[in-house]
């Protein structure tokens, strides 16, 4: 959602893409309108040992593409959790 930013393929690249998807706390939402991907949010879960040993989560990333053109906001809006 970047545009042209990309890494290139790399040991690191792939052996730190492989922890984030086997991390378990941290998950990606993504919204959808019309079958494309207009936005996407990191949300990472804090294990805590206080408030009664509730976790909490942090959103960041928030990333949004500009829609341009008529687009049909009556229908649903399609947000996922995402596992990669």
């Amino acid at each position: 959602m970047h545009g042209t930013e990309k890494l290139p393929e790399s040991y690191e690249l792939c052996s730190l893409r492989d922890e984030i998807i086997a991390d378990e706390n941290y998950h990606k939402l993504v919204g959808e309108v019309e079958g494309k991907m207009v936005s996407n949010v990191t949300l990472a879960v804090t294990k805590i040992l206080t408030r009664e040993i509730k976790p909490y989560a942090l959103i960041e990333n928030v990333v949004t593409t500009r829609i341009t053109g008529a687009v049909d906001m009556h229908g649903p809006l399609c947000i996922g959790l995402s596992t990669w």
